[in-house]
């Protein structure tokens, strides 16, 4: 999934220059990628914040009309925002224990370390 986070801004780009709403089978077939992959992308594109979308009609896939299709249109990518790397407060920067001292080392393991309850 983690691959797919580059590619969602090429085939936003690549919607966008087409003008026209497209199904998750129209990506997959243009970028060739597996359609769960596609289906993927298309829920990204929906959730970035950086890319306006526009959801379009839902196509049927049966007779009932339960399951259909989703179209979506691209109206607008922001830049500004993609270049921005995304700030996560879980994940600190990894740190290279070799080029700390000794006693830095040992703050560090005590510092990180992690009682567990019983």
């Amino acid at each position: 999934m983690s691959d797919l986070h580059g590619l969602h801004l090429t085939i936003a780009e690549w919607i966008l220059r087409r003008g026209k709403a497209v199904t998750a089978y129209d990506v997959s077939e243009h970028f060739g990628l597996p359609l769960n992959q596609a289906t993927a992308v298309m829920r990204l594109l929906e959730r970035d914040d950086a890319i306006k979308t526009i959801r379009d009609k839902n196509i049927p896939t049966h007779l009932s009309g339960r399951h259909g299709i989703r179209t979506l249109k691209v109206t607008a990518i922001d830049y500004e925002k993609t270049d921005i790397p995304q700030k996560n407060n879980l994940y600190a920067p990894a740190v290279s224990i070799s080029l700390l001292s000794t006693s830095e080392k040992w703050l560090y393991l005590i510092g990180n370390a992690r009682r567990r309850k019983k």
